[in-house]
């Protein structure tokens, strides 16, 4: 089994202490010097901005480290171990999708509004309870509406299927309005 040190390629482990010891350091210089005229401000925000780019640097490099250790823990692992890990997020996954269709469901069967399905959490049952106290508390039941209802209490005629009801539709409309 290969070290750290193997996959590093020979990099020195106190890097990371280093860059600790840098971020120590700087506590004790995060006190505000007396800035008394333009220059001394320049060539302190002239520090400002090297430490700045040095601390960038280190998290670079940091982050490599990082990305080296990640592939040589996942170069360790059994090819059961990551099928095992796929497997438990796949599970994640479904058991979201289920809750998701489960709310959609339940909005459906109690007419609540869509926009509140995300206070639905718990059991089915607790779902199922905590929609019809939220349709009783704000009265939005949409299985009493009737969306194809006319404008202003006109009646809504169904769709002519052939040429000669479109025709008459059309032509009784014509008469209708006529009479008026």
């Amino acid at each position: 089994m290969p070290d750290l040190e193997d996959v590093q390629q020979n990099e020195p482990v106190d890097q990371v202490d280093d860059a600790q010891q840098n971020v120590n350091q700087g506590d004790d210089e995060d006190k505000l010097p007396d800035i008394d005229n333009l220059e001394e401000a320049l060539k302190y925000i002239k520090r400002l901005r090297n430490e700045a780019k040095n601390r960038r640097l280190k998290n670079k490099e940091l982050e490599a480290m990082a990305q080296k250790w990640k592939e040589y823990e996942d170069s360790q692992k059994t090819e059961l171990q990551r099928l095992q890990e796929t497997a438990a997020e796949l599970q994640k996954a479904l058991e979201a999708e289920r809750v998701e269709r489960l709310r959609k469901e339940i909005v459906i069967e109690t007419g609540l509004d869509p926009e509140l399905a995300e206070l639905l959490v718990g059991s089915e049952k607790e779902m199922r309870t905590i929609a019809k106290k939220l349709v009783e508390k704000t009265g939005a039941n949409r299985k009493n509406s009737d969306f194809y209802a006319g404008q202003r209490g006109q009646k809504v005629t169904p769709k002519a299927t052939t040429f000669n009801d479109f025709m008459m539709q059309m032509w009784n409309e014509v008469e209708s309005k006529a009479k008026r």
